[in-house]
């Protein structure tokens, strides 16, 4: 439900939006399926004609722009269709991180935030931003601006279940027919990145910081650790169709050789799962890492329902360096191979009564030439 109608209780609200009835509809898939805190994976971008003209004069300032990031946003959905263009349906909160300006060609990066709570009982289109006048409402052909809401419907609480959110939210997107969503976007087999986790959940931190892109936030691991990735399939579309999905099969793909995987495969089979894979960490990343999960079909034809569609879902990850497990898998070694190399002669020259000096200090030379020769060969073999 809305919060009281108290006129503009949240004066002067950042709107960040997208189209639900065409151009990047696949925005309704992923803008569900990362969990709060994680970088949206590609900025949203808009031509000149698709901020408001106040904003776009912010935009143009770069101090008022470097004033802009950091800022609370709402994540909206718009569209075109006739009738439905002054419709604007908060989905997500989200951070503004980072502002690519160039004259009508703005990216616009960001941090996914806490869900919108959708109420099941009233169709989207009563769920929609509303407006005290025609003055504090939104300019109809504009996806990123200011405007004066009445109200905003309440975000999902600190511990609540966003998977649970998710399924309501795709579940509308599929089902609801108040609204124009774009019919492919009804039939995506929807993907929600729930998890990655050992004994706890690996958080979502700040992992890498690009010139161009900004800061990013992605899981952050340990290498030496075993992880489960956990992560949902959902197909709204046929439910209550007595229709299964055809079977496809799903593939994690990391893009470098950082990790190992008991199998990167994985069979879907029914309308809704929660899958766990198993990924270890086995060295650290160099700055962070881009993993897709992704299907081996883009198109899937059931015998009765039509088609249905999957998209690829990238997610950022970065292995830290874990002195503790190094500590045991090599340091450790280091330290024995040193105090035998350096000191073997010397104790047998110490307990025959002989001077032990010369036989420390050519120890010690070999030790080291040992060492550069490892560290040598190592960067030999990763050229």
């Amino acid at each position: 439900m809305f919060m009281s109608d108290r006129k503009k209780s949240n004066p002067g609200c950042l709107v960040l939006s997208f189209f639900g009835d065409q151009g990047l509809a696949d925005n309704l898939a992923y803008v569900p399926a990362y969990p709060s805190e994680m970088s949206y994976f590609r900025p949203f971008r808009y031509r000149k004609g698709w901020i408001d003209d106040a904003l776009w004069a912010e935009l143009s300032q770069p101090e008022a722009r470097t004033r802009l990031v950091d800022q609370s946003v709402i994540l909206a959905i718009r569209f075109c269709s006739e009738g439905y263009q002054p419709l604007v349906l908060p989905f997500r909160m989200a951070k503004i991180t980072h502002i690519d300006f160039i004259a009508d060609n703005v990216s616009v990066y960001f941090q996914l935030g806490a869900f919108f709570v959708h109420d099941s009982s009233l169709p989207l289109a009563k769920q929609c931003l509303r407006f005290n006048s025609d003055a504090d409402g939104v300019p109809i052909d504009r996806l990123f601006f200011r405007c004066n809401p009445l109200s905003v419907p309440p975000v999902l609480g600190n511990g609540k279940d966003e998977d649970e959110a998710w399924i309501t939210w795709i579940t509308a997107i599929s089902t609801d027919d108040s609204l124009p969503f774009n019919d492919q976007a009804r039939r995506y087999v929807f993907i929600r990145i729930s998890r990655l986790r050992e004994k706890k959940t690996a958080p979502i931190r700040q992992i890498y910081s690009s010139w161009s892109k900004g800061p990013i936030h992605g899981f952050q691991v340990q290498e030496g650790k075993t992880y489960e990735f956990v992560y949902l399939h959902r197909v709204p579309f046929l439910l209550g169709k007595s229709q299964p999905v055809p079977r496809f099969n799903v593939t994690l793909e990391p893009h470098t050789s950082n990790w190992e995987f008991p199998s990167k495969d994985e069979e879907v089979s029914a309308n809704y799962q929660l899958h766990a894979m198993t990924m270890a960490a086995l060295t650290p990343s160099a700055s962070w890492e881009d993993v897709v999960l992704q299907s081996d079909r883009d198109e899937i034809e059931t015998p009765s329902a039509g088609k249905l569609y999957t998209l690829p879902f990238h997610f950022s990850v970065k292995i830290r360096k874990s002195h503790w497990h190094r500590l045991w898998t090599r340091y450790i070694w280091l330290v024995l191979l040193a105090v035998v190399v350096i000191a073997k002669d010397a104790v047998l020259s110490s307990l025959k009564g002989e001077n032990y000096t010369l036989d420390l200090i050519v120890g010690l030379f070999t030790f080291v030439i040992l060492i550069l020769g490892y560290v040598i060969s190592q960067k030999g073999l990763l050229k």
